[in-house]
């Protein structure tokens, strides 16, 4: 299927970042950003259109302030995928002062456990499907966020509850 695109109510641009479907093609992570120039408010519609062969979606949207934007917004992305309890990716930026945004998707229902990174890492929330038919029939996205302030190594690496097919997108 193809990867999903993102419009808003204003016009803003939306720029697909990082996107990552496992081997079987049943979970896809993608990370969208847009420089909002025209300002939503509060429930001003956000729509992620996907093919019609995706049968289950889930999304999580947040904003950040004062976010210095250079004509390259994006320092790093990098994925994974796996299935285990422990998704994990890495990347090594090459600005200062980053905000980094971690995200996995899973096989699996939104009421499944998940710990978020401990490691400096804010939770962006959860969306997905829960009573779907099996459990490996849901869908669930989590993301977090944490801003650095030094070129360097870093990781995102929650911890599941369950052991499933995951896809982590930085």
């Amino acid at each position: 299927a193809a990867a999903p695109t993102v419009t808003d109510s204003k016009g803003n641009t939306w720029t697909l970042d990082r996107t990552g479907v496992d081997a079987g093609n049943t979970v896809r992570t993608c990370v969208f950003s847009a420089n909002v120039t025209n300002p939503l408010v509060g429930g001003a519609p956000i729509t992620v259109s996907t093919s019609v062969a995706t049968l289950r979606r889930a999304a999580v949207v947040d904003q950040f302030s004062g976010v210095l934007i250079s004509a390259s917004r994006v320092d790093r992305v990098n994925g994974r995928t796996g299935t285990s309890t422990a998704p994990s990716v890495n990347v090594t930026t090459v600005n200062p002062d980053d905000l980094l945004i971690g995200a996995v998707a899973v096989a699996g229902p939104s009421t499944e456990s998940f710990t978020q990174d401990g490691s400096g890492w804010n939770d962006l929330g959860a969306r997905g499907t829960t009573g779907a038919g099996t459990a490996s029939q849901d869908r669930t996205i989590r993301g977090g966020w944490r801003s650095v302030g030094t070129v360097g190594a870093y990781a995102y690496a929650p911890t599941l509850g369950v052991s499933t097919v995951w896809v982590a997108a930085f």
